[in-house]
Formats: C-alpha cells, sequence, structure tokens
C-alpha cells in the first residue's frame, strides 16, 4: 500500500524504552524479549479475538507519548525561530492526519524565519568565507596560491593555528630543497 508498517516501529519502540528504562544493557535483554515476541505469537487465537480497531488506539496512544514527550526539550523561553516551526509541526501533524505535511510546513516556517530576520545572510557570508580559506589552503597546499609576506608574518606569530604553521613549515622546507 505504500505505507511503512507502524506495528513493527510501535513495538520497537516499545521494547527499546521498556529495556532502557529498566536498565537492560547485555545480549540477555534481547533474550528476553524475544521470549516476550514469542509468547505473543502463542496467544495469537486470544489476542485474534479482540478486533484490530481496539489496538489501534492504544498504539497511537503509546506512540504519541513517545513522541510528545520530546516536546519538553524544545527551548521555548529562548528563541521564537526555533521554537515556532516545533510548535507547527506539533499542531500540524494531528490536524492534516501527515507526519510528511506537518514536517514540510514546520520546516517552511523555520525556512520563512530564517530568509525575513536576515539569518541567511550572514551565514551565507560565513560560508563564503570559510570557502574561501579552504580554497586559500588548497591553493596553498597545491602550490599555486601566492605566499604574501603579512600572511608569512602571521604565521611565524604566535597567532597562527597548529595548522597553518604545519603548513608553513613544509612550505619553507620544499623552498630550501628547491634552493639546494
Amino acid at each position: 500500500m505504500g505505507s511503512t508498517p507502524m506495528t513493527v516501529a510501535t513495538e520497537s519502540v516499545v521494547g527499546i524504552q521498556h529495556n532502557k528504562q529498566r536498565g537492560g544493557r547485555t545480549g540477555l535483554t534481547a533474550i528476553f524479549m524475544g521470549l516476550y515476541f514469542l509468547l505473543t505469537i502463542l496467544c495469537c487465537p486470544l489476542l485474534a479475538s479482540f478486533p484490530a480497531v481496539a489496538s489501534v488506539a492504544v498504539l497511537v496512544v503509546a506512540v504519541g507519548v513517545k513522541y510528545t514527550s520530546e516536546a519538553a526539550h524544545i527551548r521555548w523561553n529562548t528563541s521564537i525561530e526555533e521554537a515556532l516551526p516545533a510548535f507547527v509541526v506539533l499542531v500540524m501533524i494531528p490536524f492534516t492526519s501527515s507526519i510528511s505535511t506537518g514536517m514540510i510546513l514546520g520546516y517552511l516556517c523555520f525556512l520563512w524565519f530564517y530568509v525575513t530576520t536576515g539569518r541567511i545572510c550572514t551565514d551565507l557570508s560565513h560560508v563564503s568565507k570559510i570557502f574561501q580559506r579552504r580554497q586559500g589552503r588548497r591553493r596553498l597546499l597545491l602550490g599555486v596560491g601566492t605566499y604574501s609576506t603579512p600572511r608569512r608574518e602571521r604565521l611565524n606569530s604566535n597567532t597562527a593555528t597548529a595548522d597553518e604553521q604545519s603548513v608553513a613549515a613544509r612550505i619553507t622546507a620544499s623552498q630550501q630543497q628547491e634552493q639546494e
């Protein structure tokens, strides 16, 4: 049908949560969880007498409690740019009855804040500076870039990073070998 098997995900979440809360750290916990699943297989005729609709409510509540407990970790009072998209996701998933639609709407809300507050401009300028630095280092390592006097002075001073100092030492050593 093109959908994910929700019962497998729910069983996995419940089993992991059960082991985590009880302090299970060894392979023995996996054996006991397997035995519990085997016990439920043996009880299938009894469980088949319940209508399938009755188990859906239990599964929805179990998964809902698991995922909504994560909402406590959202920093609601620090920044609206982070909290509002998370709130949009939490509210729109049940209203649209689609996880992907709720996620897309939350992402669009984040993108709207990202563009309207101007953070995109500052982040793009940081990215371009990083790209220029990396390109400059790559050119320097390939021998294509120039090794200007101010950069040489900074590399010889204490303000240079260890990476820049090692590059400078390699270049100086290769220049000395070429002169010999």
